[in-house]
């Protein structure tokens, strides 16, 4: 059982929250609001859904979603991501330099000149 700082039993937190709203000057903040905040900063940070449903006494995934909002940072890095893969995936693969010339010797050329031979005569004919 929780105590005031005078002793007696602690019934609300109200009046603390709004002694802790108005010093922070952050009069509309509710203590709801803070559960939304903190799950969605769990799930930006890399926890799973399910490990922030059990931060947060969850357990349905379906209400726990209901508490992440993304931000839009976030949102954007993600997608800026996933195009950075797209596009290294279908970069084209730098092609090889071509071999260094090499003038054709006697015993290559005679490998292929019946096929030389062949294709210029049906060139020419």
């Amino acid at each position: 059982m929780l105590r005031t700082s005078s002793g007696k039993r602690l019934r609300s937190i109200n009046r603390t929250w709004e002694n802790i709203r108005a010093a922070a000057g952050i009069p509309d903040v509710r203590l709801h609001d803070l559960r939304h905040s903190c799950a969605s900063d769990a799930i930006m940070s890399g926890a799973s859904l399910s490990t922030v449903g059990k931060l947060l006494g969850r357990k349905q995934e379906r209400t726990t979603k209901r508490y992440t909002h993304l931000a839009d940072d976030y949102v954007r890095n993600a997608l800026e991501t996933a195009t950075d893969r797209i596009v290294e995936a279908v970069q084209p693969i730098a092609a090889l330099p071509p071999a260094p010339f090499e003038p054709m010797r006697d015993a290559r050329w005679k490998t292929i000149e019946a096929m030389v031979t062949a294709v210029e005569a049906a060139a020419s004919g």
